[in-house]
Formats: C-alpha cells, structure tokens, sequence
C-alpha cells in the first residue's frame, strides 16, 4: 500500500530566482521527499509532486493514454515535460524552461528574478504565476459555495456554474 502526502498545504509568494530556482516552503519541504517531479499542471500551472504521489499518478497517465486520442494527448503532454529535480540544500528546486512557459511565468527576464506562488493542494505542490492565478481564482469564485457544498457533501456531481467575466454567475 501506498501512502501518498496529504499534508501538503498553505501557500506563499516567493522569488524564482535567476537560475530558474525556487525555495519551497518549509513545511512543505519537511513532507517532500529529497527527489521530486515537476509536471504541466492543468490550470496552467506547475505541478511538483513527491516520488510517492508521481508513481501512481504516472500509472494514471500511462492507462489513460490508451483510451482516446486526447487521453494520449494529454499523456504525452505531462510525461514528455515531467521533470525530476532534487531540492538543493536550501530547499529550492529549478524549474526547467518549458515548465516555466507552460505557467506563464517569464524566461529569463531582464532583471532574473520573478515572482511565484506556491500553493499545496494535499498530494502536491504547485507553483503559478501570481496574476495567473488570480484570474483562474476570480472565474470560480462566484460558484465557490455550491462547490464546496458539494465537495463536503461527498457528492462528484457538481454543478457547473458558468461565470462572468465580472465574477457573477451567468
């Protein structure tokens, strides 16, 4: 049986720095294992998982890809961009190009550092670009109640809630 993380949580701004580095969290550090794996998030965002949570999200994927054109699509996506790092002495972890792209986080800017949020989500870490993220956080903001009912309800089948560009429901 494996247990995978689900301590990971909290969030933090922090600055990649001009090596395409970035210090995690520290509680989020302590519950990481030494060796990580940095994938396309879906939102988009960086995902960077612990080996325990990767293996079998990675067998996820790999069965996927054999249901449909765009499960392999979307396999071959986040497989051939998965990254394995180690966290440095320091906590931090490097954050590839085509990652740093797929978030939407500048490569290698005039000045070298920019700024990044990390989020834990239970079994992983993701990492965003902040106005990215704010946008993604404003279109689900006005159906946030009904989710969350639903979620702590037990129930899969949520609403779809269409929103504005305003933040208001449709």
């Amino acid at each position: 049986m494996v247990t995978l993380p689900s301590e990971l949580e909290g969030s933090a701004r922090k600055t990649l720095d001009d090596k395409d580095r970035v210090g995690l969290v520290s509680d989020h550090v302590a519950k990481l294992t030494n060796e990580v794996v940095l994938v396309p998030g879906a939102a988009p965002c960086v995902e960077i998982h612990p080996l325990s949570s990767w293996d079998p999200y990675r067998q996820r994927l790999t069965a996927a890809a054999d249901r449909g054109p765009e499960q392999a699509n979307f396999a071959r996506h986040v497989l051939g961009n998965a990254q394995r790092a180690r966290l440095d002495g320091q906590g931090r972890v490097r954050i590839e190009d085509e990652l740093l792209r797929w978030a939407r986080i500048p490569v290698k800017p005039e000045g070298g550092s920019r700024e990044v949020l990390l989020l834990g989500v239970g079994d992983r870490v993701e990492l965003w670009e902040p106005g990215v993220w704010d946008t993604h956080r404003a279109q689900f903001e006005g159906s946030f109640e009904v989710i969350r009912a639903s979620v702590l309800a037990g129930n899969s089948d949520v609403p779809t809630v269409a929103v504005q560009a305003n933040g208001e429901a449709k």
